[in-house]
């Protein structure tokens, strides 16, 4: 429903009509929870990112929590020279349109990659798996075989960051998960979820800060 609100707003407010766009962002900011996100860059929509040295892997989707949460993260780019005193950094507030997540506990040195949330899912649990993991796809896992939709084996993927991320957000979907959701306590605590998908994400408002 949130999606279908979304895009009929986004396309009332590129044929002009402002008023009645704003009306309908009102009615997605009650009817969803307000997530937020922190950036050194301005834009207007969300695009997935890939890491350029082939020795990390990528980070997984997009990556919303409290606002507090997101606030921290400016002092983590300054301390890694990202940014500097003076430079603005912006502070995304965000509805998603998310219905089936699944919880997963933090597991990671400051990126979520294709291989750690399989892992979380399959060994997360105590050393057992996910609910939405079957015996069969257990024992796939131990054979290192992840059969996608399509017939790709996730599990050879890791040559191509942008395949890999299609096919596991296909193979996540294929399994009732359309989100992530996690205790931040790299960042500090407090809820985040990543999201795969752009046409799941509403900009709500921008907010721009300057760096001490």
């Amino acid at each position: 429903m949130i999606e279908k609100l979304v895009k009929l707003a986004n396309h009332l407010d590129g044929k002009g009509f402002a008023k009645e766009a704003d009306y309908l962002d009102r009615i997605i900011k009650l009817s969803a929870e307000e997530y937020y996100h922190l950036s050194p860059v301005k834009f207007d929509s969300f695009e997935q990112q890939y890491n350029n040295d082939s020795r990390r892997a990528s980070d997984v989707g997009f990556h919303f929590g409290t606002r507090d949460t997101a606030l921290t993260v400016a002092d983590k780019l300054k301390k890694e020279g990202k940014i500097d005193a003076g430079d603005s950094v912006y502070l995304y507030s965000v509805s998603l349109d998310v219905n089936s997540s699944a919880h997963l506990p933090e597991n990671r040195l400051g990126s979520w990659s294709a291989a750690s949330i399989l892992r979380e899912l399959f060994e997360g649990f105590g050393g057992g798996s996910h609910s939405a993991i079957s015996e069969e796809m257990l024992d796939d896992y131990y054979d290192d075989i992840i059969p996608t939709p399509s017939g790709e084996n996730l599990k050879d993927l890791d040559y191509d960051p942008s395949l890999e991320m299609t096919e596991l957000v296909s193979w996540l979907n294929s399994i009732g998960i359309d989100s992530i959701k996690y205790e931040n306590t790299y960042e500090g605590g407090g809820e985040c979820i990543i999201v795969f998908s752009p046409s799941k994400i509403k900009i709500n408002s921008i907010q721009e800060y300057k760096i001490s």
